[in-house]
């Protein structure tokens, strides 16, 4: 639902939702994830910047899933350094510093996972039935 133009049919949803807009930033690294409190003007980097070094070290590559599901990937090493603002509610996904089949496939798969998960704390979400049932003024 993230997506209308790719026109869900609402029969094949389990549950609709959404969540308030959350105050912090997660940064999920080899060490586990991190949430941050975001702030106004914070990037990749200055999320980098706070993390341990030993959580990014290895890393050459990063995802951000923006809140609305939306996946970018960037560069983080110092060959490849790309930065991007960062909204609330949004996701870093650092690569796993591992040259294994299941690593890969965790790297690939992880933001792809995070990006149909609503990001936030205070959620809620209902069935297609009961949207359906749902009036507004002018009907």
């Amino acid at each position: 639902m993230a997506h209308p133009r790719h026109m869900p049919a609402l029969a094949d949803l389990d549950r609709l939702g959404w969540c308030e807009t959350p105050s912090w930033v997660e940064a999920w690294t080899p060490r586990g994830v991190t949430r941050l409190d975001w702030r106004p003007g914070m990037t990749t980097e200055t999320l980098l910047e706070a993390l341990p070094e030993s959580a990014r070290a290895q890393s050459e590559h990063l995802a951000l899933i923006d809140p609305r599901g939306g996946i970018r990937r960037l560069g983080m090493a110092a060959w490849n350094h790309e930065s991007a603002t960062l909204v609330p509610g949004s996701r870093v996904v650092l690569q796993l510093p591992l040259d294994e089949v299941s690593a890969r496939w965790v790297d690939a798969s992880l933001p792809d996972f995070l990006a149909t998960r609503l990001p936030g704390d205070i959620c809620r979400t209902f069935t297609p039935d009961a949207a359906s049932r749902l009036t507004t003024a002018t009907d």
